[in-house]
């Protein structure tokens, strides 16, 4: 989180929680299993693709009514053997879709299916995302350090080598630093 926020950033006033990625949940696709070699004869949850990486708020009704609904599918998941890496490939040969273990996304759809989410549209200003990669790196923290954010997140992927390494977490820590300039009571510096 870069700046204030309330709880109302994450629920309605109604307890309903908030939707952020709007885009995301109206792209959604069913999940077929594409194989004969699997025994999950149940219900797949909807597939809405990953996140921007934002908050997702929930309650313990909903992640509790998702569990019991997608049992035997999150049991599937934490016992994928043939995970490698981020695991999309294998979801991927499965016809289940990319990052098919994210549950935040999944829950998302099934909280917005069952009226137990709203959709709000945030600012771009509310909402920053920045990711090594891309080729305005180093600007995008000079923006977010200006317009401070509600929520922000800063992704390391695709990093060569550790000089690249270092010098991505020097521009990091100094960004840190600068932002959060004020050290708690309970922390020493």
């Amino acid at each position: 989180m870069g700046n204030y926020v309330s709880y109302l950033d994450f629920f309605n006033t109604d307890g309903s929680k908030i939707i952020i990625d709007r885009d995301r949940i109206k792209k959604c696709k069913s999940m077929n299993f594409n194989t004969n070699q699997t025994k999950l004869n149940n219900k797949l949850p909807i597939y809405c693709g990953i996140s921007n990486h934002i908050p997702f708020a929930n309650t313990k009704k909903i992640i509790k009514e998702f569990q019991y609904k997608y049992n035997d599918y999150i049991e599937w998941i934490r016992n994928i053997k043939q995970r490698k890496g981020t695991g999309k490939s294998y979801c991927n040969k499965l016809n289940l879709h990319n990052w098919c273990q994210q549950q935040h996304g999944l829950i998302a759809k099934f909280a917005y299916d069952n009226g137990y989410a709203i959709i709000r549209k945030f600012s771009t200003l509310d909402i920053m995302y920045m990711a090594y990669n891309k080729p305005q790196a180093f600007r995008k923290l000079d923006d977010i350090y200006r317009i401070k954010p509600k929520f922000y997140c800063i992704n390391d992927v695709k990093i060569k080598n550790l000089v690249e390494r270092h010098n991505f977490y020097k521009h990091i820590n100094n960004l840190m630093e600068k932002y959060y300039d004020t050290v708690p009571f309970f922390e020493k510096k």
